[in-house]
């Protein structure tokens, strides 16, 4: 199964799961002694999931970016990060434009994925 690492993290240290590997570009922390998807000659399993903020469309720049920059503010508090690191969570902070490019390249690997897959959507 894939399922997050803050997920499992539990039934992993019991010995209830047993994690193959990780599928972010690196190692991590929760897991050091795992190896990612890559390592194992899997390159094209390599997923991560995100959070990120989003608006309507139309948004004046200039509100993007200070929601943005209140964003990065709160998440550069010690607290702040200590708080998402025990929900094992990695706090990434990024201008929005990186964010939207980021986005905008997710959106096109995977629709190219499911495309090649065949999957349709059932409901």
């Amino acid at each position: 199964m894939f399922a997050t690492a803050g997920g499992i993290v539990q039934q992993a240290r019991e010995g209830r799961v047993r994690v193959l590997a990780v599928s972010s570009p690196q190692r991590i922390p929760l897991f050091p002694d795992v190896p990612t998807v890559s390592e194992l000659g899997l390159r094209e399993l390599e997923g991560m999931g995100f959070f990120g903020l989003f608006g309507p469309a139309g948004v004046p720049p200039r509100v993007v970016q200070t929601i943005g920059s209140a964003v990065a503010a709160v998440l550069g508090e010690p607290e702040t990060r200590s708080k998402i690191e025990a929900q094992f969570i990695d706090p990434v902070v990024s201008t929005p434009e990186q964010f939207a490019a980021f986005h905008r390249a997710e959106v096109a690997r995977w629709t190219e994925i499911v495309k090649v897959s065949g999957v349709k959507a059932e409901g």
